[in-house]
């Protein structure tokens, strides 16, 4: 090696020894200073070979099983720990994979040094990848099960908090209508009671495509009866829209409920009322629903009754109204004060034949027999 003799290295990669050890020492190598002539370096390689002083290849497989034990060690923290672990996790990794390499070399054994940290740094991303893929697939799993129980928006917004959302809430402007399964009490005393369950599913299963298909939120059903919700806890651009065209559409759905059902004489009646309500969780620590609560809703049971005593499939109050296209034929069927309010309110249906009970018929002149009232065409 031609000149190799005149280059100066730094002493950084060879062992130090006190100046008394130096040449005439243990050592046997000369005085290693701030920089050492190649020379020396040389003739300490020389020298290492001559003296037995060098590290040799491990027996075979100890790579292989150090690489394996690395990877274990890697992939199960990545499976066990929590992910703000995983960094620290492998600079301790690194630095142990680093360690044993040099550790090997006081034994003359050349661990190679990469070995070690890529293995377990290596599993360690893919078992993690892993991981979070399981969790990610978990998590739209659960969504998607509890679902059917819960609003999703609500379930997604736990996930990602990982708590339980404060009991309470906050004031909306929605929509809310219950839909009456007219008759079922008497139609239930006809059947047994596997049959009645089977009933009411399938009625229940058709209305709730309908409302979900239009942005509804199905909040509970109570008995024979099915609350919704339009613009809680999802946003909905017209919600009053949106609730009057499922209510249009899950009637014309009753000759196909009465079909899948066996039971002819099945009817529907859907109130509809709009304004403010309180959106969230009441209940306690143990024990809690997701609901929405106010005036707006125990009016929305109240205009059933309207609908029920008119004799109408819809009927609707004026803040839902009022909110319509005007290519919606909207009728009065009433004013007056429902029980339990203290101001008057009207109310209305949309004035097509379906909207009407079969017992009753619509006059010539567009009003029905079955109420009082006049087309409106009032500023929307």
């Amino acid at each position: 090696m031609p000149y190799e003799d005149e280059h100066l290295y730094s002493d950084r990669f060879l062992p130090h020894f006190p100046l008394e050890m130096s040449e005439t020492g243990e050592s046997g190598r000369p005085w290693v200073q701030s920089e050492t002539a190649g020379v020396f370096i040389l003739a300490d390689l020389v020298g290492s070979a001559l003296s037995g002083r060098m590290a040799v290849a491990p027996p075979p497989g100890v790579i292989q099983v150090l690489a394996f034990g690395f990877a274990a060690a890697g992939a199960l923290a990545a499976l066990f720990l929590p992910l703000f672990a995983m960094p620290l996790v492998a600079a301790g990794g690194v630095a142990l994979g680093l360690g044993l390499s040099l550790a090997g070399l006081d034994y003359g054994l050349l661990l190679a040094p990469g070995v070690a940290p890529v293995a377990c740094v290596s599993a360690m991303v893919a078992a993690g990848v892993g991981k979070v893929g399981i969790l990610q697939r978990r998590q739209r799993s659960l969504v998607r099960l509890f679902g059917h129980y819960l609003a999703p928006d609500v379930i997604k917004r736990m996930a990602q908090s990982e708590q339980l959302p404060e009991l309470g809430g906050d004031t909306r402007q929605v929509v809310v209508a219950f839909i009456d399964i007219v008759g079922f009490t008497k139609m239930s005393e006809t059947l047994a009671d596997r049959d009645v369950v089977r009933v009411v599913n399938s009625c229940f299963d058709a209305i709730g495509q309908v409302i979900t298909r239009h942005q509804g939120y199905i909040d509970k059903y109570i008995g024979d009866a099915v609350m919704a919700v339009w613009n809680a806890p999802n946003t909905v651009e017209n919600p009053e829209q949106a609730a009057v065209d499922s209510a249009r559409e899950i009637v014309d759905l009753l000759d196909h409920m009465r079909s899948i059902t066996g039971q002819k004489s099945l009817d529907l009646r859907v109130a509809l009322n709009a304004g403010p309500v309180l959106v969230g969780d009441i209940g306690g620590e143990h024990r809690r629903s997701f609901t929405v609560m106010g005036t707006t809703v125990n009016t929305a049971s109240r205009i059933e009754a309207v609908a029920k005593d008119k004799k109408v499939r819809l009927a609707v109050s004026q803040s839902v109204a009022d909110r319509l296209p005007r290519s919606y034929p909207i009728k009065e069927i009433w004013t007056g004060q429902l029980r339990g309010l203290s101001t008057d309110l009207t109310v209305f249906t949309l004035d097509v034949p379906e909207m009407y009970m079969e017992n009753t018929e619509a006059a010539p002149d567009g009003s029905s027999k079955s109420g009082s009232g006049k087309l409106l065409n009032f500023p929307r």
